[in-house]
């Protein structure tokens, strides 16, 4: 299901969604919702600490995972829509441990510092739009 919806309009999506509190409690970090889908299941982790992804889900409700591209050592990919600025994304989810979150912000931190140094993208490095965090990922 696809909604904008701005912070001061919260009590009608959640009442509208009957949102556990779980998610109410997320949404209090949030400034506006994009796109919603009811969850799948509450367990956000497997045992190794990667995100459980479903196709459908949202990921910080903005994102919508339409498939998943790939599984490594330390991360996932999947593509996924923005309902935000209405393109195709790859978002990379990187495992629930403590080491793979400094690695990934040690990662965002080598990234950025690429494309400062090389802000025509004549190098053709990955370009980094956004670091974010969700559900510990």
């Amino acid at each position: 299901m696809e909604v904008e919806i701005e912070t001061d309009r919260f009590p009608k999506f959640i009442s509208k969604h009957n949102l556990a509190n779980w998610e109410v409690a997320e949404l209090k970090n949030m400034q506006s919702v994009y796109f919603y889908s009811a969850p799948s299941s509450t367990q956000w982790d497997d045992e190794d600490g990667y995100y459980m992804v479903n196709i459908g889900d949202h990921i910080l409700y903005r994102f919508e995972v339409q498939k998943v591209l790939g599984k490594g050592s330390f991360a996932q990919v999947v593509s996924a829509f923005d309902h935000k600025t209405q393109c195709n994304v790859a978002i990379k989810i990187n495992r629930n441990t403590e080491i793979d979150h400094k690695f990934a912000q040690a990662e965002a931190n080598l990234l950025t510092f690429l494309m400062e140094e090389d802000p025509q993208d004549q190098h053709h490095i990955v370009r980094l739009s956004e670091h974010l965090q969700f559900r510990e990922h």
